[in-house]
């Protein structure tokens, strides 16, 4: 009788599951996608295309997550949900959108076991600058300093270019990241960038 409730309810049991500390991780994201999955019933790119996108990108960030499953396979399922969600997300029409489906491509594509693993860094590091046009310090630290981290991790990792080069970045990135990680505000974080 409440669609639009039901698909809410759906989305912030999704967002509550794979954010979730306490049970086991693996289940928890599990039910992540299941709800989501529930929500998409309501969340139609006919009837409620902002929500479907945005649906769809949260489902391939927790896709990225997954631990149940093949690795390369839930990868695939992740860029599979963020092209479809780009399909009809522009920066000029919902950049928030756009911005966060660009940043879960940069997670992707970083973790992506298929195809040509000089591309798929190529591809990450492409991703996350475009995020990086709409998320900002000012207006969204903690989500600018995980994409600061995640570039950090490409160019560490980086095959093409000069590796002092890249080396040199991946230090960039993690500094910047580290401004917004500090030891007293996000500990796992902090010690996490300072690790990388």
């Amino acid at each position: 009788g409440f669609p639009e409730m039901y698909a809410m309810a759906q989305i912030n049991l999704a967002n509550a599951f794979h954010s979730r500390i306490r049970g086991m991780q693996a289940e928890n994201i599990e039910q992540a996608i299941v709800h989501y999955t529930h929500a998409l019933v309501v969340y139609t790119r006919q009837t409620f295309l902002e929500m479907w996108a945005r649906t769809q990108n949260s489902l391939a960030d927790t896709y990225c997550d997954r631990i149940r499953g093949t690795p390369a396979d839930n990868i695939e399922q992740a860029l599979h949900c963020c092209q479809l969600a780009l399909e009809v997300v522009t920066q000029s029409t919902f950049p928030e959108i756009w911005a966060g489906v660009n940043a879960t491509l940069g997670k992707a594509y970083l973790r992506r076991i298929h195809g040509d693993q000089t591309d798929n860094f190529e591809r990450a590091i492409y991703h996350c600058q475009k995020a990086l046009e709409i998320i900002t310090y000012q207006n969204s630290p903690i989500r600018w300093a995980n994409i600061q981290h995640e570039l950090g991790l490409i160019y560490g990792w980086r095959i093409s270019g000069e590796r002092a080069n890249n080396i040199e970045d991946a230090i960039q990135h993690l500094q910047e990241a580290l401004k917004v990680y500090t030891q007293d505000s996000f500990p796992y974080d902090w010690a996490n960038t300072q690790n990388s």
